[in-house]
């Protein structure tokens, strides 16, 4: 069956071709639930968490949301007369992580207040062992450096496996020996540290500041050597978790980062997208804590390969990347270059679209292949597979390591944040989000789904950010929001000239021109980020232009209208050829809104068609070459495999275990 199914374009996730998941598939091509459920008293039970109740029983853990308000008193009074033990509650969402007994899935779905019923998903790691790369060089962040800039004042929380805080990489510089990471939070319970290795690696990534590598002379430094750090340790020492531990963790976070000066949290996590994001535990809560002001960075997923590396595998990206609000990153190639001109889009990194919303992702791609960073000491990453040691460096004060994936991805634009917040601490995650893809630069033959904005530009970023007012995140809508004049929208690195890409993916729109950091537009709000542009109905008349811009057109005022009724042609339209102009154009041609679409969806930049041809979606059954997953095969119980890690059930896996491309 897998050697039926290698054509490239197959939609699915990475080792979940073969046992494939139509039920996950109908509810992930199913509309958002609306508070119809809440209203009747009728909770809506995630299809998989339905699934497994049809043909078990037994007690498992799930994740039960409530309506706001809603009296917890009562609620836990009315769970407990069915044998319903709750293990916590949560802020980040309204809700409980409880022992439920499946026999009566049904009654506590009828629990006036209860809105949600969702299991306990894995969450996964993505990270691939091989050699190094010169990242601040290639990235641009060495050029931030110079203008002052290494992520000073900015705290950056790492979602992981803990960090071994004395690695001198980690240290506060100087004469100090004092360590960067300012606070530490077990939520696994087994003593801190980082036994697994994961956290450590990502830590450094983010914010090393190369000081061992120095001493052998080698430059193995971070993006924001400056930044401090806060750990919060939500996976085991085999790189396992849950989402109910990762819930933990964001809620933690949520009561604390104003203390710790945190503001960009790093997810090198994700799991398997299981239900509507408005309902999915992990998306409700990074989207509360973008709510709360924090930049929430989290990889796409390492699923980008089918079986055998023959397939390309789009509709991959994990949750919480899903979510429109948080910043998806992939992941890039650099062969290991500082120039730019060979970059490429790593075979593994996930694509879009992100299910079931069916939005462009991911937003940025980053270096994430072949990267030295921090190795704690005896870590079962490295005693597992001794040859991702880095042996440059054997030194008794600390180690390296090398590993790819979107897990390293993350906290390279993590870092590349906290030297934008430091450029501008009043940028809101939206402005951040928005100014990490205009200054993207594109890459050649990777369309939007594999790429989204384009490769990270750490300069470019930075560069704009300072450009801003100093009170952009309290400017009223329509407020001017240049601080100084538009900065040049390209960046000279490494003998190479780096062309930004000028625009923003929001959902599906894409929106670009010069014009677009002149004010802040709606599109520079929280509630864009929600706005359903997406389908074609979204762009009939002069609606859109009026929730992105504030008028219908904000040129001229005169109702005109940005693409003259050239929808859904291929490119962009311009709105003008005057300075300030603006484009807009949906980020992908009509036929792509979902179930029944045809084979001709495809991106409206970069090559390439999105579905293969004969491959479609109709009512939660994917066909292809003859080949269909038949309703009724479920994602065996316990034992899930992909990329050489086997996903149990009720388990997360830090997204960084990859062991061949």
């Amino acid at each position: 069956m897998l050697r039926a199914l290698r054509k490239k374009g197959v939609i699915g996730f990475r080792g979940a071709v073969s046992l494939a998941l139509p039920a996950l598939l109908a509810l992930s091509l199913a509309p958002a639930p609306t508070s119809a459920a809440a209203r009747s008293g009728r909770a809506q039970v995630a299809a998989d968490l339905a699934a497994r109740a049809a043909s078990s029983t037994g007690t498992v853990p799930v994740i039960v949301q409530v309506e706001p308000g809603a009296s917890r008193g009562r609620l836990l009074a009315a769970l407990g007369r069915e044998q319903v033990r709750v293990r916590r509650s949560y802020k980040v969402v309204d809700g409980f992580l409880v022992d439920l007994p499946l026999a009566s899935l049904s009654r506590e779905a009828s629990i006036p207040g209860v809105t949600v019923l969702s299991p306990d998903r894995p969450v996964l790691g993505m990270s691939q062992t091989v050699a190094a790369s010169h990242l601040q060089a290639t990235t641009g962040a060495s050029l931030a450096h110079a203008q002052g800039y290494d992520g000073s004042g900015v705290g950056i929380a790492i979602l992981d496996s803990g960090i071994e805080d004395h690695h001198p990489d980690l240290g506060a510089g100087g004469a100090s020996s004092n360590s960067r990471v300012v606070e530490r939070v077990d939520l696994v319970g087994s003593g801190g540290g980082d036994p697994h290795g994961h956290g450590t690696h990502v830590a450094v990534l983010a914010a090393g500041n190369g000081a061992l590598g120095a001493a052998h002379g080698l430059n193995l430094a971070g993006m924001a050597p400056g930044a401090h750090l806060v750990d919060v340790r939500v996976l085991a020492a085999d790189g396992s978790g849950t989402t109910s531990t990762v819930l933990a963790g964001l809620d933690w976070l949520l009561a604390n980062h104003q203390r710790l000066g945190v503001r960009v949290v790093n997810l090198s996590l994700g799991a398997v997208p299981g239900e509507a994001t408005a309902t999915d535990p992990l998306c409700v809560a990074s989207a509360n804590l973008v709510n709360a002001g924090l930049v929430v960075v989290t990889a796409a997923g390492n699923h980008g390969r089918g079986e055998n590396s023959v397939m390309t595998v789009y509709g991959s990206i994990t949750a919480p990347g899903n979510e429109r609000r948080v910043i998806t990153v992939g992941a890039a190639k650099t062969h290991d270059t500082d120039g730019r001109s060979d970059d490429e889009v790593a075979p593994f990194s996930s694509r879009g679209p992100a299910l079931p919303e069916m939005l462009v992702k991911p937003d940025v791609v980053a270096p994430g292949h072949r990267l030295v960073s921090g190795e704690a000491k005896d870590n079962t990453l490295v005693t597992s597979h001794p040859e991702i040691h880095y042996g440059l460096v054997d030194d008794q004060a600390g180690a390296y390591m090398v590993l790819s994936g979107t897990s390293m991805a993350t906290p390279v634009v993590s870092g590349a944040v906290a030297l934008m917040l430091q450029a501008n601490p009043s940028l809101t995650p939206e402005m951040v989000k928005a100014a990490l893809m205009y200054s993207a630069q594109r890459l050649e033959n990777a369309s939007v789904l594999d790429q989204g904005a384009g490769l990270l530009n750490a300069e470019g970023a930075v560069r704009l950010a300072a450009s801003l007012s100093p009170q952009a995140g309290s400017l009223s809508v329509g407020a001017n929001l240049r601080a100084t004049a538009a900065p040049a929208p390209v960046t000279s690195m490494n003998g190479e000239t780096v062309d930004w890409t000028g625009g923003v993916l929001v959902n599906r729109a894409w929106v670009a021109g010069p014009a677009l950091f002149d004010k802040r537009w709606p599109l520079l709000t929280p509630s864009q980020w929600t706005s359903p542009l997406w389908s074609s109905a979204a762009w009939a008349g002069p609606t859109w232009q009026t929730s992105l811009f504030g008028a219908p057109d904000p040129l001229t005022g005169s109702g005109g209208g940005l693409l003259g009724g050239s929808l859904w042609s291929e490119g962009f339209v311009a709105a003008g050829t005057e300075a300030g102009a603006l484009w807009a154009a949906p980020a992908m041609t009509g036929g792509c809104e979902g179930p029944g679409s045809s084979g001709d969806c495809r991106a409206a930049f970069g090559s390439g068609v999105i579905w293969a041809e004969g491959v479609i979606w109709a009512e939660g059954v994917i066909w292809a070459e003859g080949v269909i997953w038949a309703e009724g095969v479920i994602w065996a119980e316990g034992v899930i495999w992909a990329d050489g890690v086997i996903w149990a059930e009720g388990v997360i896996w830090a997204e960084g275990v990859i062991w061949a491309e």
